[in-house]
């Protein structure tokens, strides 16, 4: 039946950010200091998962490796050490003019993702030009962070529906058993348990199905008995917690009637719909509709199943 789900991952992903000691060159250490106080306030007000500096510098300084970064291998390494995903560094310059530069690595590839820097003529313009860098700054990262997030729940979805790797599925539905055809005016009802195990991958479930059938002839007892053995396959359409499914199982069924003892293998074609909801990343629900069409040798057989369902996902 359907494939499981999980939406637990979805808001899994918080890209933990570490803003280090800015260095600076020809200038007082307070104006690098106040550039990253800057950049760390427009991360925050973005709701970014920002470290803590005072747990950055605690953690750095034990490690003996607190000195600003000049380049990117320095920021991986401090990175990995405070477990940040993105590291931030930067500096501020004075030769004639003041140059405050800022760049964000990602940690675990060590590639630059963002890089800017603005010149200023005046010490005192130096703040202005760092909340204009703080402001380009957390626009990007906030942008890239809501994106990683995205495709997290993207990923976290293919999850959901089987696509992330093959996993074993098996589901037991049961339900009212309508005969049509000629065997419409030799019984008048009956009910079907049948049982699918498979392996669903990228939304297509493969499998075997089983089951028992039984027919009625009202108060005179049972008229025939049916043990579908079939190969199954189904595609699962996904809608957030809900899916549809059409599927076609294909094999034969042991028949047996009861009025006369006669048994029989007769091959059987049973296409199916099912509607499910999925409760939890290993369990789901379904309302099943099966079409099953016996090929015998003077007449076909036709069943319709109406039933509700339950199963697993590992």
């Amino acid at each position: 039946m359907g494939l499981a789900a999980s939406a637990e991952d979805i808001d899994a992903v918080e890209k933990k950010i570490a803003v280090l000691e800015f260095a600076s060159h020809g200038v007082s250490d307070a104006y690098a200091k106040a550039v990253r106080n800057t950049i760390e306030v427009a991360l925050f007000e973005k709701k970014l998962h920002v470290l803590e500096r005072k747990n950055l510098a605690r953690v750095l300084f034990e490690t003996g490796d607190a000195s600003p970064c000049r380049d990117g291998e320095c920021a991986v390494r401090q990175g990995k050490i405070v477990s940040a995903d993105y590291a931030i560094v930067g500096d501020v310059t004075h030769a004639g003019s003041y140059l405050t530069t800022v760049r964000v690595v990602d940690v675990t590839t060590g590639k630059i993702v963002f890089a800017d820097s603005i010149t200023t003529e005046e010490k005192e313009e130096l703040l202005d030009a760092s909340r204009k860098i703080a402001d380009r700054l957390s626009g990007f990262m906030g942008k890239r962070i809501k994106k990683e997030k995205a495709a997290a729940g993207r990923k976290s979805a293919q999850h959901e529906d089987g696509t992330a790797s093959p996993r074993f599925y098996c589901d037991v539905k049961g339900g009212h058993l309508q005969p049509a055809g000629y065997l419409r005016k030799k019984a008048t009802v009956g009910y079907a348990v049948s049982l699918t195990t498979g392996v669903a991958f990228h939304g297509m479930v493969i499998g075997s199905k089983t089951g028992f059938y039984r027919l009625h002839r009202g108060a005179r007892g049972p008229f025939a008995d049916f043990v579908p053995l079939m190969i199954h396959a189904r595609y699962d359409f996904t809608f957030s917690r809900f899916f549809a499914a059409p599927g076609l199982s294909l094999g034969a069924t042991y028949l047996r009637f009861h009025a006369t003892s006669a048994d029989s293998f007769e091959p059987m074609v049973n296409p199916s719909f099912t509607l499910g909801y999925r409760p939890s990343a290993h369990f789901h629900v379904a309302l099943n509709t099966d079409y099953h069409y016996i090929i015998q040798k003077k007449k076909a057989g036709h069943l319709l199943h109406f039933g509700i369902g339950a199963g697993f996902m590992l």
